[in-house]
């Protein structure tokens, strides 16, 4: 009996050995991964359960701030005029248009300036007085609106002269474009305090101040004295007439308007 019976022994035994290797710690590990989706889930619950949702205050405070974010987004993106694409008339000659264009805008800044007794010591505002190239002309077309705008702010906050205007090649991105802007003016404390304020508040474009400089002179009839502040772009002669201080500015800015 013992004999025939052995043979079933020994498959029992066998099958213990195997479950106790490999059955056992799958067994383990199923009871553990049940018990852990078992405590996920009472934690699901009790995250998700209308006790803990935000109240119904909560939530219309976030809405009113989001929409108060948003507006003050609309408000500043609104600042910063669309660079939009040039419409010349069809066939027109690029670089010939820009010149006869150059001179119109030279002509109503002089009849403003004159108007505000402005000085314009930069005839030019750093633009080319000869016909340029036709890859060049479309560039400079846009470059001499941006800058007969800028001009014209300057005019209008007081300045007493206007030294420098360099406006350099826009830098694109995919949502701007980066206008590198040089400026020098000699202006009072009343016209700097008003130029400052306007380079932040305007709506002809979106100015950040990269360097700033100022300088004072005060020139008499026959001697002259002056102080001076350099900044990174160097030193400019302050000049003032007779009996007068001036304050010369130099900036460097960025002009930013959206594509």
């Amino acid at each position: 009996m013992l004999k025939q019976s052995l043979p079933y022994l020994i498959a029992l035994a066998v099958l213990m050995m195997v479950f106790s290797l490999f059955g056992y710690p799958l067994f383990k590990k199923s009871n553990e991964a049940d018990k852990l989706l078992a405590e996920t889930i009472v934690k699901l619950k009790q995250i998700y359960s209308s006790e803990n949702l935000p109240s119904k205050e909560l939530v219309d405070s976030m809405q009113k701030d989001n929409e108060q974010l948003k507006e003050k987004y609309e408000n500043w993106k609104a600042k910063l005029p669309v660079s939009k694409e040039l419409t010349l008339p069809e066939g027109v000659n690029r670089p010939l248009f820009f010149l006869e264009e150059f001179k119109k805008v030279k002509e109503r800044i002089k009849v403003k300036a004159l108007e505000r007794k402005v000085q314009i010591l930069t005839e030019d505002f750093g633009l080319p007085n000869f016909l340029p190239s036709e890859t060049k002309a479309l560039q400079l077309i846009r470059n001499l609106y941006i800058t007969e705008i800028i001009v014209n702010l300057l005019i209008d906050v007081g300045v007493k002269s206007i030294d420098v205007i360099e406006l350099g090649v826009a830098q694109n991105t995919n949502m701007y474009e980066d206008f590198p802007l040089n400026l020098g003016v000699k202006c009072d404390t009343s016209s700097l305090t008003n130029l400052l304020f306007t380079l932040e508040n305007t709506d002809k474009g979106f100015f950040t101040i990269r360097e700033f400089s100022l300088g004072s002179s005060i020139t008499g009839s026959e001697t002259t004295t002056g102080s001076n502040v350099t900044a990174q772009r160097g030193y400019r002669s302050p000049v003032a007439s007779a009996s007068e201080k001036s304050i010369q500015v130099d900036l460097s800015l960025s002009v930013i308007r959206w594509k």
